[in-house]
């Protein structure tokens, strides 16, 4: 009998210790990727310590982070820059080494975002659409716990093919959006971006501008939810 309950006792403490292990090894992962327009001058410009706070890491140390940094100019192919942060398995970590590398990762990402104040801004024209389509597609087959995009941009795709400052082109968006919608899929057709959050953030300088940004923001908007994402459009990044 006694043998029987002291099995029984081991193998509870057995399970409940497997449930613990199990909690207290499972490792979040936050990927944020940065649409840094750098065909407009007056694009909003992202700010380090703002993006950093995504990361979460004054509640929870031990999660894993990608940070990309993504250009956009007048080519559909530009320059990437990346940050990582990953994580040990329970029995390897130490909180003072997890210290200094969450201090490097934030070092690395603060300065990407500050070297990024010294590359050459204004272009004659942009290339919106090929960049941020490639960089969600990548991100929807990935397993982060979170995924974030942040779009510094007008959305003011101006190339050979397509020009929003065309105002046919404009009037389309408003009133046949479909019509663009469709232009822009068969040049890439976007993923299932459910679980995907994105923020487009542009402060229009007047109201010109700040029409035309609404419709295409507007049209972004739609086309992106239309495929899972939520979207918010907003001035800043608070």
């Amino acid at each position: 009998m006694k043998t029987t309950i002291y099995i029984i006792i081991s193998l509870v403490i057995t399970s409940l210790s497997l449930v613990w292990l199990n909690q207290n090894s499972h490792t979040n992962k936050t990927e944020i990727s940065v649409i840094r327009d750098l065909t407009d001058t007056f694009t909003s410009r992202p700010n380090s310590e703002t993006i950093l706070h995504l990361y979460n890491f004054t509640t929870d140390k031990w999660s894993e982070g990608d940070f990309r940094f993504i250009e956009v100019t007048d080519l559909n192919i530009n320059n990437i820059y990346l940050a990582s942060i990953s994580t040990k398995s329970l029995f390897l970590r130490n909180d003072f080494k997890r210290k200094d590398e969450i201090k490097a990762f934030n070092a690395k990402v603060d300065t990407i975002i500050t070297e990024a104040e010294n590359l050459t801004y204004g272009k004659n024209n942009s290339a919106i659409y090929t960049p941020v389509a490639n960089e969600l597609n990548r991100m929807s087959k990935n397993s982060s716990t979170t995924k974030i995009m942040l779009i510094y941009s007008d959305l003011m795709e101006n190339t050979d093919k397509i020009s929003f400052y065309n105002k046919s082109v404009l009037n389309s968006i408003k009133k046949e959006p479909d019509k663009i919608k469709q232009y822009f899929e068969s040049q890439i057709k976007l993923n299932p971006l459910n679980g995907i959050k994105i923020y487009i953030i542009y402060q229009p300088r007047n109201t010109e501008e700040d029409n035309a940004f609404s419709i295409v923001s507007g049209f972004y908007k739609q086309l992106f939810e239309s495929k899972g994402a939520t979207v918010e459009i907003t001035a800043n990044l608070n």
